[in-house]
C-alpha cells in the first residue's frame, strides 16, 4: 500500500533550518525537491493549515483568522470548527484514501480533521498509543512533538492508513531563535525521525513543510486605542488570538479592525499609518483581492506590522516587548520538501499547492 504523508512543522521559519544539522532534510532536498515557498498571509496556524488541508486560499476556504466577530451579532468567537471550513478537505477529495489526521492540540483536529477515516491528538492521545509510547509530555514543550512523530512511525508499522496529515506545534520556535542550541536540538530531534519514517517505509510519499515562520517582535501596539485618542471608534481583532497564550501572548504581526463607523475607513487609515512600527494598512478590499481572504470575515481594515512589531489587546497604544511571533508578511515565507513526490515542484509555489495536486490528482 502506497502512503502519502504530509508533515507541518509548525512556525518553522526556513532561517531555523539554515542554522541546525538536519542530514535527512538535507537528503530528501538532494533525492528529491526543496523550495521556499510561501504560506498564506495572515501567517498564522489556523489560516494556514486549513488552506493545507483544503488544498485552498482563503477566500474558497473561509478562515481568516483564529478569532472571529460575526458581523451580524457583533459577538467574537475561536475559530475551531469544521463548520468554518467552506470547502472539502482533501480527505473528503479523496474518500477512497484510508486517512489520518495526527495533530497536537485538540482545537485544530476540531477545525481541519473533517473526512478522515482516523484522527488522534496528543493532547488527548488513545490510550492504546499512550501503552506503547508513554504519556505525550506538556502541550508546551518540544517532546509532545517528538510523541507525535513516534506514534506516527508505529502506526505506518501497523499499516493503518495511506493518507497522513501530521502537525506539530511551534512552541519551540516562539521560544527559542534559530541560533539558541533548543531550537537546534529540537529540529535535529525532529529530523532524526523523520529518518526512521523513512526507513520504516522507503517507499513513502513524504511533504514536510510549515505553516508560518517566526521572527523577534519588540513593540507592540494597540491601534484601537490609538484611533480612539483621535475620536474613532473601533474594534481590534488579533488575527493570532486563540485559548494556546503561553508561546505568543495573543500578539501577532497582522489584526483586522472593525469600525464604528463605515465611513471613517480613511481617516482611520490615515491614522494608522502614522504609527511607528505600521507597514501596511488595507481596506477589506484590498485584504480580500490581494491576499486572497473571504471579504466577510475580515475588518473594515487590515493592519500589517513591521518586522518587529506586533498587535493585541494592551492597556496602552504601545509598550515594548520581548518575544518571538507571526502574522504578517514577514513570516510567509516557509520551506516545503518532497520525496518519492507524484506532485510537480515547478507547480508549487504556496505550500498548498502540495494538497491541491494531490486531489486533483485523485479526482481525475
Amino acid at each position: 500500500m502506497a502512503v502519502t504523508l504530509i508533515v507541518q512543522i509548525d512556525g518553522c521559519d526556513p532561517a531555523y533550518l539554515a542554522a541546525a544539522e538536519t542530514p535527512t532534510l538535507d537528503w530528501i532536498a538532494r533525492e528529491g525537491f526543496y523550495k521556499t515557498g510561501l504560506g498564506v498571509v495572515p501567517s498564522v496556524t489556523n489560516v494556514n493549515t486549513v488552506s493545507l488541508v483544503t488544498g485552498a486560499f482563503p477566500e474558497a476556504h473561509g478562515v481568516s483568522s483564529n478569532y472571529f466577530i460575526d458581523p451580524h451579532t457583533k459577538k467574537g468567537r475561536y475559530v475551531e470548527s469544521a463548520e468554518d471550513v467552506r470547502c472539502p478537505t482533501l480527505f473528503e477529495r479523496l474518500p477512497e484514501r484510508q486517512s489520518l489526521v495526527m495533530v497536537v492540540k485538540e482545537k485544530l483536529l476540531r477545525l481541519v480533521g473533517r473526512g478522515a477515516h482516523m484522527s488522534l491528538t496528543a493532547e488527548q492521545p488513545p490510550a492504546e498509543l499512550v501503552a506503547a509510547l508513554g504519556e505525550p509530555a506538556d502541550i508546551y514543550s518540544a517532546e509532545i512533538n517528538y510523541w507525535l512523530l513516534d506514534a506516527c512511525r508505529l502506526l505506518l508499522e501497523r499499516n493503518q492508513a495511506d493518507l497522513i496529515y501530521l502537525a506539530t506545534s511551534d512552541w519551540v520556535f516562539h521560544t527559542f531563535a534559530p541560533e539558541d542550541a533548543e531550537a537546534k536540538e529540537y529540529l535535529e530531534n525532529l529530523d532524526s525521525r523523520l529518518e526512521r519514517l523513512l526507513e520504516t517505509r522507503p517507499d513513502l510519499e513524504l511533504y514536510v513543510t510549515a505553516d508560518h515562520g517566526m521572527n523577534a517582535k519588540r513593540r507592540a501596539l494597540n491601534p484601537a486605542l490609538s484611533l480612539r485618542q483621535q475620536g474613532l471608534e473601533s474594534t481590534l481583532v488579533p488575527i493570532i488570538k486563540d485559548r494556546y497564550v503561553v508561546h505568543h501572548q495573543n500578539l501577532g504581526g497582522a489584526a483586522y479592525l472593525y469600525l464604528a463607523d463605515a465611513g471613517e475607513v480613511t481617516a482611520g487609515r490615515d491614522v494608522l499609518l502614522e504609527i511607528e512600527g505600521v507597514e501596511e494598512v488595507i481596506t477589506r478590499e484590498e485584504a480580500a483581492t490581494r491576499f486572497h481572504l473571504p471579504a466577510d470575515r475580515i475588518g473594515d481594515l487590515m493592519i500589517l506590522g513591521d518586522i518587529h512589531t506586533v498587535f493585541g489587546e494592551l492597556p496602552s497604544a504601545a509598550q515594548e516587548v520581548a518575544l518571538r511571533s507571526h502574522g504578517g508578511l514577514h513570516e510567509q515565507q516557509v520551506p516545503i520538501y518532497g520525496y518519492n513526490a507524484s506532485v510537480d515542484p515547478a507547480a508549487v509555489e504556496y505550500h498548498l499547492d502540495i494538497t491541491k495536486q494531490l486531489a486533483n490528482q485523485g479526482e481525475e
